[in-house]
């Protein structure tokens, strides 16, 4: 799926088509497969560094959710996994208009997990982001990341392993304090 040019420099992310019965390799697609197949289509997702050059697919991602966003230095976690539940036919969250920008925002959407042992690569998680203090799960407009499941590290069980959106400015599986998680949610699609 490549993007569409729009006018020279400027692309639109591919419309969403929903794989809720894609199945690859005799395997049900995850919203984590989901993710790394998005981020791969475009050789994946980096922010362009220098020169006033961004990425034109994680700009035309922000600008589907806030169309005053022109860079890709905005905060794009958000972004990525509105794109990606809306590839997966699912519901965005819609506390307000720019709720797919917010990260804590995605833990209205849903159904959520409370056993972390129940964990699977179809949930995504909502972590606190920064150093300093900060609110608990109940405040929505503050600092957050949203990431999707990957799995526990082997070599640390106090992290996890998840694949997102602006992790280190790109598109890739970062490792997370379960310490710093305020919530898992859950896919769930009409049956």
């Amino acid at each position: 799926m490549k993007p569409t040019v729009l006018k020279p420099g400027l692309y639109e992310v591919p419309a969403p088509t929903p794989p809720t019965v894609a199945v690859s390799a005799g395997m049900p697609l995850t919203l984590c497969d989901l993710a790394r197949n998005f981020a791969g289509q475009f050789g994946g997702l980096v922010e362009l560094k220098g020169g006033g050059k961004h990425h034109p697919v994680i700009v035309a991602m922000l600008k589907r959710y806030g169309p005053w966003i022109t860079d890709d230095e905005t905060a794009w976690c958000g972004a990525f996994a509105g794109t990606v539940l809306e590839l997966a036919g699912l519901p965005l969250p819609s506390v307000s208009k720019y709720s797919p920008l917010k990260a804590r925002h995605y833990l209205t959407v849903g159904e959520p997990v409370q056993d972390m042992g129940q964990l699977d690569r179809n949930c995504w998680l909502i972590f606190k982001r920064g150093g300093r203090s900060q609110p608990g799960a109940d405040v929505l407009d503050a600092p957050g990341h949203v990431t999707f499941f990957d799995s526990w590290s082997s070599s640390d069980l106090n992290k996890i392993r998840c694949f997102g959106g602006n992790q280190q400015n790109r598109a890739r599986v970062s490792l997370y304090s379960k310490w710093t998680l305020l919530g898992a949610r859950r896919a769930t699609w009409a049956e």
